[in-house]
């Protein structure tokens, strides 16, 4: 990280870089292949790499995240997975290799588990009173079981500590299905509600995920190699000794993006007046969304 001093956001509120970068709502079905998918050792993997994050491990804090630079080599399967995955997002912006690459981590919980209303953030830099927040956010669905990911078109101020409450007048929706990619941008609020469990669905099992964050000439404070104590417990090699694991055919597949279906939250005079709220406490703070029922312009997309 550059010195908290001289610390600059964008008018947008991201970290500077060049080039382009698509920021859009997109999802990718079939990008982990099925033979990937029904390979116990991948999901042994991302068990192993979720309870590193748990216990922590030397030099190395429970709950911080792990961190694989853009210039590097992946050491085991999930690094070169999540290489493949900034490669791609990244592929038309320029930057600094050594000072960019990818926050990853996994999640293997109960399917009846909400994941709570929230922000990715670099959480170090709360000391300095700054919100910062990775370019690309992403999640990889390894299980079709769960609620679907719902990310709202609303971002936090630059500054710790400020009122972001308001209106949200667009919001995406991603059902879990094995081997799904999806990718937005990473200023937005998001969830996981189980509420939106497909209807019938059974609430047993466990909930696969594979988060990337993709961030250009900024490291989080907080997330590091995964350390070399739990290297040897991973199994799952796919592209492993890439520096670039997009050039593995066979290891994230971005081939046609899944068309969005837009829905209207409603269409009526009627409506007009009726409004949806989100009400929600993130840190010590407590908010409230409101999304517009009429036909004022709200509406979301969803595949």
């Amino acid at each position: 990280m550059s010195n908290a001093s001289e610390f600059t956001l964008d008018n947008t509120g991201r970290v500077p870089f060049e080039g382009a970068l698509n920021t859009t709502f997109r999802s990718f079905r079939d990008f982990v292949g099925a033979s990937d998918r029904s390979d116990s050792r991948l999901f042994a993997d991302m068990k192993c790499a979720m309870t590193a994050r748990e216990t922590g491990g030397e030099q190395y804090s429970a709950g911080d995240t792990f961190f694989v630079p853009a210039s590097g080599v992946a050491r085991c399967g999930l690094e070169a997975l999540a290489l493949s995955i900034f490669h791609h997002h990244a592929k038309d912006a320029k930057f600094d290799p050594s000072r960019s690459g990818a926050e990853w981590w996994t999640q293997v919980i109960d399917v009846r588990d909400d994941i709570g209303v929230h922000f990715d953030r670099d959480y170090g830099m709360e000391e300095f009173g700054l919100n910062v927040h990775p370019h690309v956010a992403t999640v990889t669905y390894l299980s079709d079981k769960g609620g679907p990911t719902v990310v709202l078109e609303h971002t936090s101020g630059c500054e710790v500590g400020e009122d972001f409450s308001g209106s949200v007048d667009k919001v995406f929706m991603s059902y879990p299905e094995a081997g799904k990619h999806m990718s937005f941008d990473g200023r937005f609020l998001h969830l996981a509600p189980t509420d939106l469990m497909g209807r019938g669905e059974k609430r047993r099992g466990l909930r696969y995920t594979f988060l990337v964050n993709v961030w250009l000439n900024h490291i989080p404070i907080n997330s590091d190699l995964m350390p070399d104590e739990f290297l040897s417990n991973m199994s799952w090699m796919a592209g492993v000794g890439k520096k670039s694991a997009a050039s593995n055919n066979t290891l994230g597949n971005f081939g046609s993006e899944m068309d969005c279906e837009k829905v209207q939250f409603g269409t009526t005079k009627r409506d007009q007046s009726k409004f949806l709220s989100l009400k929600f406490i993130l840190d010590d703070y407590k908010g409230k969304l409101t999304f517009p029922a009429g036909g004022g312009g709200g509406g979301g997309e969803r595949e």
